[in-house]
């Protein structure tokens, strides 16, 4: 109702702006001014500053630009789009219903952090820096505006000429803020990447992924803001013209991306470094001498954390990470337990704290280590024990836990292996496996290297024939439930440089034991073996024997007729079951026709 009573001339009433701004903006922005204040004393801009008097300073800078911003959008309703100044035209309305709420959804998370555990705190945090942003250079703006631009009175007939002037260069002003918002977003984009490994920002869940993408989309709003007021800028100092405009907006662009790279590195949590390499914070805390065992107080339960803390002036922890207990290098010294500890120097902001706990204790004791922010070659070797003496001077009691430390420089990764070298290491473990096997060992012990040609598999082979019961070794295989071990043993014949008659009769046996499986296979329904895994079974051990068949007929001179033919005549019984067809009725059916001259049926799978 206060902004919406018209003057007989159709415009609104500057009365209705004033109680607008007087009862409805100055008590709105005074209560969230306050919200924000509450929520930087709830530790909301922690993750700026580890002081709190910055983070005051950021919460009222913020403020003040957000009430500008919103009240020029405000005033919007009540003027026409010419007459606002062209920082803060583009906002119109929407930023006086946006802004508030941003900043309202913010304290609200804040301040009630414990309603909301499922929320991660990005959600709630990129909007508003995106929105603080957009007012701190519209703020700036509008001061830049003022001292620059000077406005002019100017007669009723030339009012309407100038707003058509003005349309024309807003299309120039807008490809050129386009142009600049691309490149904001492509820097903010490459200068959030390098805060994912500046600031630690985690992976999980895709975290670093989002803030990359919401950071790039700030900066590309930020660049199109920024290329729009550099341009009106440039128009109003040095005349139209679309290269004037494009390089204002891209050098604003660009220096601010600038300045806000080396602020983030300033500002940053990079891990110290020596002689350019990251550091190892290694802890040993020595228990109290009334922790006596025969094993050290870490053994007793998995409940144990130790954890490396960054902390800020004031004490709180900005941030920690748990790190290994090494309970199996504990040692008993002087009556005392002292269990190492270890973690990777991850921040060089704030002062060290280390503590070592039962998750469940209600109390825990830590330690404030003297590491400075970037530690020399000196923290290379053992501090002194820590704490040296009580706060009335006296030493250090032996029945009080204590701890020292030092810092290490993590060893450089090994040089990727060359394809030769690790061929090298694959034939030399291979060798080292081979030799460990005893001369009398079962005989399947050499069957791995017999799958294909390997540097071992000629003395694999010498191994095997060498064997003195080698046919009966290899017969009592292939009549084994093993399929796999039966097909093996099998094809073993087949390698042999030399196999005697002996290796026939084993054979055969073999044979009449497939015709056996087979006609079980032949008697079992579908439904009682749905995967086939009986012809699967016996088409391994065709497979076998077919290749014993085939060098005992060449070198031996056996037959095996007998047994292929029944094997052919039994394979044709389950049609369908592919095995039986593809993998021993084609190939039976193939032999018999070599060796006997047996036309195979019309039905027989053709032969590949």
């Amino acid at each position: 109702m206060l902004n919406t009573t018209p003057n007989l001339n159709g415009t609104y009433a500057g009365v209705g702006i004033l109680l607008s701004i007087v009862f409805v903006a100055v008590p709105l922005w005074l209560c969230l001014t306050s919200a924000l204040f509450a929520a930087t004393a709830r530790g909301g801009f922690d993750w700026l500053f580890a002081n709190r008097l910055p983070q005051y300073v950021v919460a009222a800078l913020a403020s003040v630009a957000i009430m500008v911003a919103t009240a020029y959008s405000l005033l919007g309703r009540f003027v026409t789009a010419p007459e606002m100044p062209a920082s803060v035209r583009w906002l119109s309305i929407w930023a006086a219903h946006v802004f508030p709420l941003v900043v309202m959804i913010f304290c609200v998370v804040v301040l009630n952090a414990r309603f909301f555990p499922w929320l991660p705190m990005n959600v709630v945090r990129i909007p508003l820096v995106i929105v603080s942003v957009i007012s701190v250079l519209v703020s700036g703006g509008l001061l830049v505006e003022r001292m620059l631009v000077r406005p002019q009175r100017q007669p009723p007939a030339r009012r309407q000429q100038t707003i058509k002037s003005d349309m024309e260069l807003a299309y120039f002003n807008q490809r050129a803020a386009v142009i600049s918002g691309i490149a904001g977003l492509f820097l903010a984009g490459f200068i959030a990447n390098a805060c994912v490994s500046w600031y630690h920002v985690s992976s999980r869940e895709g975290a670093s992924g989002y803030y990359v993408i919401f950071m790039a989309i700030g900066g590309g709003i930020a660049g199109l803001i920024i290329g729009l007021i550099a341009a009106r800028i440039a128009v109003a100092q040095l005349g139209a013209g679309f290269a004037k405009e494009l390089s204002c907006a891209l050098g604003v662009v660009l220096a601010i991306a600038g300045i806000s790279a080396l602020l983030c590195r300033v500002f940053a949590d990079v891990s110290p470094l020596i002689d350019g390499r990251p550091l190892n914070l290694e802890v040993e805390f020595r228990f109290p001498n009334t922790a006596h065992g025969k094993q050290p107080p870490t053994a007793e339960g998995d409940d144990w954390e130790f954890t490396l803390a960054s902390l800020s002036a004031g004490q709180n922890r900005r941030t920690y990470r748990s790190g290994e207990i090494q309970t199996q290098a504990a040692r008993f010294e002087n009556g005392q337990w002292i269990v190492p500890a270890g973690r990777a120097v991850h921040r060089k902001r704030g002062k060290r704290n280390v503590m070592l706990a039962r998750r469940s204790a209600k109390e825990v004791v830590s330690f404030l280590l003297p590491l400075p922010s970037r530690p020399d070659a000196t923290f290379e070797a053992w501090s002194a024990w820590t704490p040296r003496q009580q706060a009335n001077g006296q030493p250090w009691p032996a029945d009080k836990m204590s701890c020292r430390f030092r810092v290490q420089k993590i060893p450089l990764p090994p040089p990727p292996q060359s394809e030769a070298e690790w061929r090298a290491e694959q034939d030399a473990e291979k060798e080292k496996v081979f030799a460990a096997i005893p001369n009398d060992a079962p005989v399947q012990a050499w069957f791995t290297y017999l799958d294909y040609q390997q540097p071992q598999t000629e003395r694999a082979v010498k191994l095997i024939a060498s064997r003195s019961n080698l046919a009966a070794e290899l017969g009592q295989l292939a009549l084994g439930e093993d399929a796999e071990l039966a097909g093996n043993a099998l094809r073993c014949i087949e390698k042999l440089p030399a196999p005697t008659k002996e290796f026939i009769a084993p054979v055969e046996a073999a044979g009449r034991n497939l015709i056996e499986r087979i006609r079980l296979v032949n008697a079992t329904t579908a439904e009682a073996d749905p995967s086939y895994e009986g012809a699967a079974n016996a088409s391994i051990r065709f497979t076998g024997w077919m290749c014993a068949v085939r060098a005992l007929r060449e070198k031996c001179g056996g037959d095996f007729t007998p047994e292929l033919k029944t094997i052919l005549e039994l394979s044709r019984v389950r049609e369908d079951s592919r095995c039986m067809r593809q993998d021993i009725c084609r190939v039976a059916s193939y032999y018999m026709r070599e060796w006997t001259g047996l036309a195979p049926l019309p039905t027989d799978p053709k032969p590949k």
